[in-house]
């Protein structure tokens, strides 16, 4: 399981150092999902990131020698999104266990640029034995968004 929350942090984090300093697109929503305590084989992880014109989809199959698939879909969004992602951002995350072991993680995120900085807001995370949400009407219109543009996870 620390394996899983580890995977999901170091996931979250990768993408705040990889777009920090990028001038280019970035995406702003991003979702991440991965299987639960499961043999090698069946471990899968699915990202799906917003950007402002596309969407690309990430699937990664087992551990050993992981396959991949991307997908990259054209989109356009509009909407005043600034004002959401800054009353996410304001917002106090609250913290819980859940107990579950060994269940899947999921992880919902939107990264917000104020003045020169990219800030990374949870919307929610859910590793199996701890859920981090953000209360805020902005974040559940956000995760909304989110799961309405990306495909089910592991269809």
């Amino acid at each position: 399981m620390k394996t899983i929350l580890g995977g999901l942090v170091l996931s979250l984090i990768s993408l705040t150092h990889a777009y920090a300093g990028a001038s280019q697109s970035y995406p702003f929503l991003t979702r991440t999902m991965a299987t639960g305590f499961v043999a090698p084989d069946y471990r899968r992880v699915e990202t799906c990131e917003i950007y402002k014109d596309h969407v690309v989809i990430t699937k990664v199959f087992g551990t050993a020698n992981p396959l991949t698939s991307v997908e990259t879909k054209q989109t356009s969004l509009s909407g005043d999104f600034d004002t959401l992602l800054q009353a996410a951002a304001g917002t106090q995350t609250v913290t819980e266990p859940t107990g579950t072991a060994d269940a899947g993680s999921s992880g919902y995120t939107a990264t917000w640029k104020k003045a020169d900085t990219r800030v990374l807001i949870i919307l929610k995370t859910d590793d199996g034995l701890t859920r981090v949400t953000n209360p805020s009407v902005a974040a559940s219109l956000l995760t909304n968004v989110i799961d309405g543009i990306c495909p089910s996870a592991f269809q």
